[in-house]
């Protein structure tokens, strides 16, 4: 497969040599990363579809300006995707949170992280619920689940620490929440450079 961006931003497809696709892509926005497990940085372009339940990422070498690979992230319930880049001391992490499950009273949202790895594809190599709402649940509570990167200020790439933090609330007369309480716990992930990806660390 091969996937070239050109002129006014189309989008060739060759699934072969005797078929070619063309599309139209909007860019929304342009920023450059070190996404390559090596800590040489790629050049980003993102854009989401008409009914907004997409994003989409097209990774361009930075010094030749060559499409490297894409990726596209869908979302439930009308929600775009979105995105950050966390920065590490010898790379930097593509890290996408879109909704997972979605409902009456209940959303879950999680977050993907990604990085390109030595055969030049993007990877996701740790994926987690990182935001979770439940609603007059069956114990009748209100129950919130978030997650915080403890060290991603002082990210060395070889561990990352989560605090997955649990809020529970009983509900008063109108279903709101009061009474609430806070519980969390702290998970860290390691690099395994064999496989190229995090693992819980045991």
């Amino acid at each position: 497969m091969g996937i070239l961006i050109v002129g006014n931003f189309f989008l060739y497809y060759h699934p072969d040599s005797s078929k070619l696709i063309t599309g139209k892509i909007k860019i929304e926005k342009e920023e450059t990363a070190k996404l390559r497990l090596d800590g040489s940085s790629l050049k980003i372009l993102t854009s989401v579809n008409d009914y907004s339940t997409k994003r989409n990422f097209i990774f361009l070498d930075s010094k030749t300006g060559e499409t490297i690979t894409a990726l596209s992230v869908s979302s439930l319930g009308l929600w775009t995707p979105y995105y950050r880049i966390i920065k590490g001391n010898t790379h930097d992490w593509l890290v996408v949170t879109r909704v997972y499950t979605w409902g009456t009273g209940m959303k879950q949202l999680f977050d993907e992280w990604y990085i390109l790895d030595f055969r030049e594809n993007i990877k996701m190599v740790l994926f987690y619920p990182s935001e979770t709402m439940l609603l007059n649940g069956s114990d009748g509570k209100n129950t919130y689940w978030r997650t915080e990167v403890i060290n991603e200020k002082t990210l060395n790439n070889s561990e990352i620490e989560i605090k997955f933090i649990k809020k529970i609330c009983s509900m008063d007369e109108s279903g709101g929440d009061k009474d609430c309480s806070e519980t969390s716990e702290n998970h860290i992930f390691i690099w395994d450079s064999e496989n190229e990806e995090l693992i819980s660390k045991k």
